[in-house]
C-alpha cells in the first residue's frame, strides 16, 4: 500500500504533556454551541448559525476540555433562575477556568424573566459569578457582550449596537473584583468597523436573516474564535496557557447559498519522528510496536509528523495520535502483514 501523506485528528488525550484543565462557558445564544444543527433538519438561516466557542476547540492544546454552559435567551439572572450556574459550577475543579459573558439579554427591561440592571443585578450576578469559581479553586474570566453589526446611518461604519453601559459594567466589576477582562466588545466592535459591510455581512446571520445583527454564522464563528485567540494571547493572560502556541490551523471560505462555506486546515508542528529511531527495520520485520512508539512519543511531544523512510515497512494496525502526522517518503511502502490478528476491531 503506497501512501504520501495521512493526517489525523483524533480525540485529544489528557495525559503527557497535555493541559490537565478544563474550559467552562457560561453566557446566551453568542456562545451556545451549534454542533446539534447537524443531527437535524433546520431551514438555512439557522444551518448558518455558529458558536465561536465551538471553534476555539481548534485553538487549545490537547488535553483541554471545553464545556459550554451557554444557551439561548440567558440572562445572568435566568442562568442563575433555571439552576443552569449550579450545574456548571458543580462540574468545575481546581485550575479550571469559567468564562462569563452575558448582557444582551439582561438590557431586556419588558421581560422580568430576564431583566437585570447593568448597575444593579447585573454587577451582582458577576460578583457571585466570581465568587463561586473561586470558591471552587478555579478562575473566573470576564467577557464583554460581542457587539451586534447595526450600523449608526446608512452609509456610517460606526456601529450602534445598543448594548448601552452593560459593557462598562463588565469591565468595572473586572476590576473591582480583579477578574480578567476579555473585551469582546471592543475587538469585535472594531472588527466590523474596519471592514466593508460587504465583508462583515457573512459573519453573521443578516447574511440569510435581514433583521439578525446578534449571531454569528459559522464563518463568523471562525473568524471570531481566531480574534478571541489573538485578543488573549495579545493581553498576556493567565487563560492563555489553555491555548496553542504553535501549528495553528488556517481557515478556507468559498460562497455557498447561505453565505460562505469555511473549514479549518489542520497544521503540524514541525517535529520529525523517523520510525527507524524506534527499531523498524525494512527488511520484513514487523514494525508495527516500531511506529506505535513513535506515534506516542511525537504526541507525547505535543504533535509532529512521523516519517516512514523509503523502503519496505512490514507493519500491522497503525494507530493514530492527535496532532500527529504520519508521513511517507516517495520511496515509501507500507506493506501490510496478512494476519487478521494484527488489525483488531475498533468500535466506531
Amino acid at each position: 500500500m503506497k501512501m504520501r501523506t495521512l493526517t489525523a485528528l483524533a480525540a485529544v488525550a489528557t495525559t503527557g504533556w497535555c493541559v490537565a484543565a478544563d474550559l467552562f462557558f457560561a453566557g446566551d445564544s453568542t456562545l451556545h454551541s451549534r454542533r446539534y444543527l447537524d443531527d437535524r433538519e433546520y431551514p438555512e438561516e439557522e444551518r448558518c448559525l455558529g458558536s465561536w466557542c465551538d471553534e476555539l476547540a481548534y485553538f487549545v492544546k490537547p488535553g483541554v476540555r471545553i464545556v459550554n454552559h451557554a444557551y439561548s435567551g440567558e440572562s445572568t439572572k435566568s442562568f442563575i433562575d433555571r439552576g443552569r450556574w449550579a450545574r456548571l459550577i458543580e462540574q468545575v475543579k481546581p485550575g479550571d477556568f469559567v468564562y462569563i459573558q452575558f448582557g444582551h439579554n439582561d438590557q431586556k427591561k419588558k421581560d422580568p424573566k430576564r431583566y437585570a440592571a447593568a448597575d444593579g443585578a447585573y454587577r451582582d450576578n458577576l460578583r457571585r459569578f466570581a465568587a463561586e469559581v473561586r470558591a471552587k479553586g478555579a478562575r473566573p474570566v470576564f467577557g464583554t457582550p460581542m457587539v451586534r453589526r447595526f450600523y449608526q446611518g446608512s452609509k456610517s461604519r460606526k456601529v450602534a449596537d445598543g448594548l448601552e453601559n452593560y459593557p462598562d459594567a463588565v469591565r468595572a466589576v473586572g476590576r473591582e473584583l480583579d477578574v480578567p477582562v476579555v473585551d469582546f466588545n471592543a475587538f469585535s466592535r472594531q472588527m466590523v468597523e474596519s471592514r466593508s459591510r460587504e465583508e462583515t455581512l457573512p459573519w453573521y446571520r443578516a447574511v440569510v436573516d435581514k433583521a439578525d445583527m446578534t449571531h454569528p454564522t459559522k464563518f463568523g464563528a471562525k473568524v471570531f474564535a481566531r480574534a478571541f485567540y489573538d485578543e488573549v494571547k495579545k493581553q498576556g493572560l493567565e487563560i492563555a496557557a489553555l491555548l496553542k502556541d504553535e501549528a495553528l490551523p488556517t481557515m478556507t471560505a468559498f460562497d455557498a447559498p447561505f453565505g460562505k462555506f469555511s473549514n479549518w486546515v489542520p497544521a503540524f508542528p514541525k517535529r520529525d519522528f523517523p520510525i527507524t529511531d524506534y527499531g523498524a527495520k525494512p527488511d520484513g520485520t514487523d514494525c508495527t510496536a516500531a511506529i506505535a512508539a513513535a506515534f506516542a512519543a511525537c504526541h507525547a511531544a505535543g504533535g509532529g509528523r512521523v516519517v516512514v523512510p523509503d523502503g519496505k515497512w512490514a507493519t500491522g494496525c497503525v494507530q493514530f495520535k492527535s496532532d500527529c502526522e504520519l508521513h511517507l517518503s516517495d520511496g515509501a511502502v507500507l506493506d501490510l502483514i496478512d494476519d487478521p490478528k494484527l488489525y483488531p476491531i475498533v468500535l466506531t
